[in-house]
């Protein structure tokens, strides 16, 4: 294969969160390097590294428990309303294996996921729970649609949408449009391998090993782009770093302002009230009862802050992730309470609780009962 239409297919290393055992994720990565898209595409599917071989010398590697694969094709697509720039675009369309209809009727909003219902009348069931079709293709789904995908041969083979709701989680990439298995071929009458995925099971503590033999078998195969997780990981961190420091930047800010606004509110408070302390000073206040007043002013001042802090603050940082969420920039959310940083923000406020008591006693000593009663306000 040319590097004019090269098509890079890559094997992703991942770990599963969930289970005792370790997964790795092989999927393709396309990487179109020539304006002849389709002649890529259609190479790589008639070509597909992913086929009996590799399945084959992956099973033979210790470790290795398991091996799934998850079938589609890439096509050239159009849908009823047409896209902002007036082109078609291409989509993964990953097919449905007869042991994965459960879990797509679970996250059926509207529709069928019957299999046989799907393939008799054709249909294809569409995700788009993270509004992107809507926002960046100009498309809304709804039932009884008719999508079209280019053939090989450069024909439309129309799709009815029989179904619209979120798609479970199989591995790997997730895609928009899912179709029976058996109406594939229909996209793609040259392709007899539709594996997009493989899905390796390994036991937890030969991964490394496992890992090291697949960069190797991918090394002498050629055409095959690897990742692991620990690159991936890297990668996303640094994303997430770059988006994390300028808005950590930001509250930092925000935190240092708040809290020059309350030292200037008890500077202001403690200037301006000279006169009424010298009177209560001049009929028997004592400098420990001064003392303790000036405290508990500023406790509640302190105490006033925690608690919009906990509140309004909580509340409102819980709203942001749903509000993201929605958008589905960045992924899915989950709100933690931010223990540390409240932590370090509420030392901060009791430092200056305590900064505050001793510099007003002193402060207010500077002067004596009569010229802070004479103090004209």
């Amino acid at each position: 294969m040319s590097m004019a239409d090269c098509v890079c297919w890559g094997l992703h290393l991942f770990r599963s969160s969930v289970s005792c055992e370790k997964k790795v994720f092989c999927y393709p990565v396309l990487q179109f390097l020539s304006e002849d898209r389709p002649a890529g595409i259609n190479t790589l599917q008639t070509k597909n590294p992913l086929d009996e071989v590799l399945e084959e010398t992956i099973s033979d590697m210790d470790g290795v428990k398991n091996i799934e694969f998850i079938q589609g094709c890439v096509s050239n697509m159009e849908f009823p309303t047409a896209f902002k720039d007036g082109n078609s675009h291409f989509f993964i369309q990953i097919g449905i294996s007869e042991n994965q209809y459960e879990a797509f009727s679970q996250g059926l909003i509207e529709g069928t996921a019957d299999r046989q219902k799907l393939i008799n009348g054709k249909g294809v069931i569409v995700d788009n729970s993270t509004k992107l079709l809507s926002d960046y293709y100009n498309y809304t789904p709804q039932i009884g649609d008719i999508v079209k995908v280019e053939t090989v041969d450069g024909q439309w083979e129309e799709f009815t949408v029989m179904g619209i709701g979120k798609a479970p989680n199989l591995g790997g990439d997730s895609a928009f449009f899912y179709f029976p298995q058996e109406l594939l071929p229909m996209m793609k009458e040259n392709v007899s391998n539709f594996n997009m995925t493989c899905i390796v099971d390994v036991e937890r503590d030969q991964l490394t090993e496992v890992e090291n033999e697949i960069f190797q078998l991918a090394e002498r195969r050629g055409g095959i782009e690897v990742f692991s997780i620990s690159d991936i990981i890297t990668y996303l961190q640094e994303e997430m770093n770059n988006i994390k420091m300028p808005l950590y930047g930001l509250v930092f800010f925000i935190a240092v302002f708040g809290l020059i606004s309350l030292i200037n509110t008890l500077m202001t408070n403690i200037i301006s009230r000279q006169q009424e302390f010298g009177v209560l000073q001049s009929v028997g206040l004592s400098s420990k009862q001064f003392s303790k007043m000036l405290q508990t002013v500023c406790f509640y001042y302190v105490a006033g802050t925690a608690i919009l802090t906990l509140t309004i603050g909580t509340l409102a940082g819980f709203v942001l992730c749903k509000v993201f969420n929605q958008v589905g920039t960045f992924g899915t959310l989950t709100y933690h309470f931010p223990v540390l940083e409240i932590s370090i923000y509420f030392v901060a406020l009791f430092l200056i609780l305590a900064a505050y008591s001793l510099f007003s006693v002193r402060y207010c000593k500077r002067h004596s009962v009569i010229e802070r009663i004479k103090t004209i306000e």
